[in-house]
């Protein structure tokens, strides 16, 4: 990640008008920005240089959205934010399932806006705690490596995004605890989030499950507690 007064960001966006009002919003902030009015331009942008931050249209020309997400996934972590006029649970879910860490529905404001991409430009910087970097953390086959940021489940790498990384390091933090969806909200995604935002902690449940689970449907790590929220539990080696 760069220096704050360095931050690259990536607007992809075919309405002029949101793209302008986007791109301007950021520019005011102090961000460089970037502009793609369609999925080809945004793929060419992207493989020219990652840039630190991506704001998304799904509903994008020539390379939809979701592909091109998909596309990203397959080689970068870095943070992507979906802006879209579909406001449905469902669809929102959908998206953060495809690999993104936020979901903003047009019309946005300004102050949305500047809060939802400090937070995810925060929360992708993961800094190490005060008290310096903890020693790896193990529970049954699954093991954290702090200091370098990798995951291993039986010995195997579990690639994660930068969210369910602190999603599963917030939960370690806890292990055998319960934590509520509004614990999870505010500790991973920061104050900005409400409980309404509950999908979001769903949703990268979701994938972190695909990721360090052998059977996702079946969670030996990540336990659902109804109406309640999420706890890992303690695992012995060989369950």
């Amino acid at each position: 990640m760069n220096s704050s007064e360095q931050v690259t960001i990536l607007v992809i966006e075919d309405n002029p008008h949101q793209l302008g009002f986007l791109s301007t919003n950021l520019d005011l902030a102090g961000y460089i920005v970037r502009q793609a009015a369609d999925g080809l331009q945004a793929k060419m942008q992207i493989d020219a240089a990652v840039p630190d931050l991506i704001l998304l249209d799904l509903q994008i020309p020539y390379l939809n959205g979701g592909d091109l997400l998909k596309w990203l996934r397959g080689f970068s972590n870095v943070p992507v934010i979906i802006i879209t006029g579909k406001d449905a649970e469902d669809d929102k879910v959908r998206g953060l399932e495809m690999g993104a860490d936020d979901y903003l529905v047009k019309p946005v404001g300004s102050r949305e806006l500047q809060a939802r991409v400090k937070a995810a430009l925060r929360r992708a910087r993961l800094a190490a705690p005060d008290g310096g970097i903890p020693e790896p953390y193990e529970n049954g086959g699954l093991r954290i490596d702090y200091a370098g940021y990798a995951v291993t489940v039986d010995g195997r790498p579990a690639h994660l995004a930068p969210i369910e990384y602190k999603l599963l390091c917030a939960l370690a933090d806890h292990t055998g605890v319960v934590l509520s969806h509004d614990d999870l909200l505010r500790w991973v995604w920061g104050d900005e989030y409400e409980d309404g935002d509950a999908y979001l902690v769903r949703a990268v449940v979701h994938r972190l499950r695909k990721a360090i689970e052998a059977d996702p449907a079946n969670p030996v790590y990540v336990q659902t507690v109804p109406r309640v929220g999420y706890c890992l539990a303690k695992v012995r080696k060989g369950d």
